[in-house]
């Protein structure tokens, strides 16, 4: 059997770390339906990027106060405004490389501070709807069937999680599903 030939514009594991306009033209022109993966800090991948490039993205960033990171990064700021505040920075500059028929999926799960649940996913998702005018199509749950651990003994668990369908614009080709 064959090895399929490997793109020559992806490293070895299939991810690129650099000149992420240029590859992602060499991408565009040809014909691997394989996905594209970019490896990087997301703002500055974004700022890379040329406008109106990108078809859909679907993400789960780092959840507020959950994980430390050996090199820092989201999720680290020390008040969960300032979270909110730096994902939707990168949000913003997704928006200028999302076509104008694209679509934005966002996988977000809460947080809590000093035992008050803070609505970090709704806080995002009008950040986004009232002040950088993406328009939500959709809210939906994820119904976490096998959550992670959660040792609290004086509320519930989290057993969900919510999953946003953001677009630019409406689109008058799209097909409603039930």
């Amino acid at each position: 059997m064959q090895k399929a030939k490997e793109s020559p514009f992806l490293s070895e594991r299939g991810i690129i770390e650099n000149g992420f306009s240029e590859r992602l033209e060499e991408y565009k022109s040809g014909s691997t339906t394989s996905p594209l993966l970019m490896l990087g800090d997301a703002l500055g991948v974004l700022k890379e990027l040329p406008d109106s490039s990108i078809d859909c993205v679907v993400t789960s960033p780092p959840y507020w106060g959950k994980r430390e990171y050996e090199n820092g990064g989201i999720g680290l700021e020390s008040d969960y405004r300032d979270f909110v505040k730096d994902l939707c920075a990168i949000f913003l500059e997704l928006k200028r490389v999302l076509k104008d028929d694209g679509s934005f999926w966002l996988n977000i799960g809460d947080s809590y501070k000093a035992k008050k649940l803070l609505g970090i996913p709704w806080r995002v998702a009008f950040e986004l709807t009232d002040n950088q005018g993406w328009i939500l199509r959709n809210s939906v749950i994820w119904n976490k069937v096998k959550s992670g651990m959660d040792n609290t003994k004086d509320r519930l668990g989290n057993v969900h999680e919510n999953v946003f369908h953001f677009v630019k614009k409406i689109s008058t080709t799209m097909t409603p599903t039930r």
